[in-house]
């Protein structure tokens, strides 16, 4: 085992002084679901109107 998973083993909530924290808060999610015959998926999730309801489109096919 290496010394830095060592050191993590031991120190489990050790936080580097060089991390940096992001809080993320979409209201409109993309996805893409490749297929093999090019037909691929893209749903998305919109919350824009009301953050409490998402609504699921579909954007293709």
């Amino acid at each position: 085992m290496h010394e830095a998973e060592l050191f993590l083993i031991n120190n489990p909530r050790h936080v580097s002084e060089v991390w940096q924290v992001y809080a993320v808060n979409p209201d409109r999610v993309e996805f893409l679901q490749g297929a093999a015959d090019r037909a691929h998926k893209r749903p998305c999730y919109d919350a824009t109107v009301n953050p409490l309801l998402w609504k699921t489109v579909r954007l293709w096919p």
